[in-house]
């Protein structure tokens, strides 16, 4: 591996877009002056997005897909990079890297410890120019920063986890930020395909599946708890209502507003969808 320069963070961002034109400047101006190399993996954009991502100094490379082979493409980016360094950033177009987070990151990869290969990352979402944390599920965790070599994505179409020993794991203190740029109809447009596919392939956690992480509520790793959850939260009927009981209610989602409400309401409106799409695919297989 050569050195990185002088004050950058010996770490390889991975950005992963499609037409992200609007979002992509701000992701690329909170990672590209701190880290030692950002790469952007182009799924076939068509509105500049591979010349902004050039603009800022990242490297391109191109792949073909779509939303449902976005696993896939982070798989492949995993194994086939040319990364300068084993520590690698996972970073969406739509988030941001702020300076204390990119400080942290930098003292855990310059000193790092010789028993953890992978760091849990929280983030704030901004909804309707807002970050919401009653309204939306805060703090919610996800593994961002680890070592390629070590680690790799389970065969999901959508809300893949990394597979990565659990003891061999810690947590970050600082958040990253999700902030669509594109305002609230591209987060209903990105949550509604996630929804499609999320409904589609709900089937795949109630089988037995080698290549998924394990459910249980007892593990002593977060993901197998939380997949657990998830499990037991889809048997149960009137999901729409209790979604939106658990976040406008019991975290009083309503303190933060029309926008606490607005997500509140659209993440029940989430759950009516995936139950017509999942008694339409029950029609049709019977």
């Amino acid at each position: 591996m050569s050195n990185p320069s002088q004050g950058l963070i010996p770490a390889s961002v991975i950005i992963h877009v499609l037409n992200e034109k609007l979002n992509l400047p701000n992701a690329l101006a909170s990672v590209c002056s701190r880290f030692d190399e950002v790469f952007v993996v182009d799924a076939g954009s068509t509105d500049g997005t591979q010349e902004i991502a050039r603009s800022h100094g990242a490297q391109v490379v191109q792949i073909e897909g779509d939303r449902t082979t976005l696993v896939k493409q982070r798989n492949w980016a995993l194994d086939k990079l040319q990364t300068r360094h084993d520590w690698v950033y996972i970073l969406d177009a739509d988030e941001s890297v702020p300076d204390d987070l990119c400080e942290e990151i930098a003292e855990r990869v310059r000193n790092p410890l010789p028993d953890i290969d992978g760091y849990w990352v929280r983030y704030k979402e901004i909804i309707l120019g807002r970050p919401l944390t009653r309204a939306a599920l805060y703090p919610n965790w996800n593994m961002r920063l680890f070592k390629r070599s070590v680690a790799r994505y389970e065969d999901r179409k959508v809300n893949a986890h990394i597979k990565i020993d659990h003891v061999r794991t810690s947590q970050l203190q600082a958040h990253f930020i999700h902030d669509d740029k594109r305002g609230f109809a591209s987060y209903i447009r990105r949550m509604a395909s996630i929804t499609v596919i999320e409904a589609l392939s709900l089937d795949e956690l109630f089988k037995p599946n080698n290549d998924l992480v394990g459910a249980s509520l007892f593990s002593a790793s977060f993901v197998a708890r939380r997949r657990a959850l998830k499990k037991l939260f889809y048997r149960l009927p009137f999901r729409p209502l209790i979604i939106f009981l658990y976040l406008y209610v019991w975290r009083m989602g309503f303190l933060e507003g029309k926008a606490g409400l607005y997500h509140s309401l659209y993440r029940a409106c989430t759950e009516v969808l995936v139950n017509a799409l999942r008694y339409e695919a029950e029609m049709g297989n019977k």
